[in-house]
């Protein structure tokens, strides 16, 4: 299991457990989300 999160806190929680942990901030949400919806443009 892979934790994906946009929380510090959950992020710092799981680095001081070793659980595995992808650290998001909002400006890779939205380079995430422009990416799909451009997918949409190109049909």
């Amino acid at each position: 299991m892979i934790v994906v999160t946009e929380d510090v806190e959950i992020g710092n929680a799981c680095k001081e457990n070793d659980i595995r942990c992808v650290l998001l901030d909002s400006e890779t949400i939205f380079r995430i989300i422009l990416e799909e919806l451009t997918q949409y443009k190109e049909r």
